[in-house]
């Protein structure tokens, strides 16, 4: 990928994360780390990894099949169909598959 789409999609990503937490009134502690890497060409793709007041979020995005892992852990709670709604506004995805634990903190 060239730096100009490199760029590009990293601040998508930041806009999305920023966006996100203002939705779900969560906040971020620290800058987030948003990177393309993998150690095998086969799980390479963009990473965020954001951590939060009150826990961590982390995605994962395939590059070789476009798949997308989500995780939002949080002892506080938050709106989830506020957080399927972003993700569909901002990526598109052709199908989603979610599952949610409780945490009895």
């Amino acid at each position: 990928s060239s730096a100009a789409s490199d760029v590009y999609k990293r601040q998508v990503l930041k806009t999305f994360l920023n966006d996100l937490l203002v939705r779900i009134d969560m906040n971020a502690w620290g800058e987030p780390w948003i990177t393309h890497f993998a150690e095998k060409p086969e799980i390479a793709g963009w990473t965020v990894i954001q951590a939060l007041t009150t826990s961590s979020l982390t995605i994962h995005f395939l590059d070789n099949n476009g798949d997308c892992y989500f995780d939002l852990f949080s002892c506080k709670t938050f709106d989830i169909e506020m957080v399927k709604t972003m993700i569909k506004e901002y990526f598109d995805p052709v199908s989603m598959k979610d599952q949610y634990l409780v945490r009895q903190a």
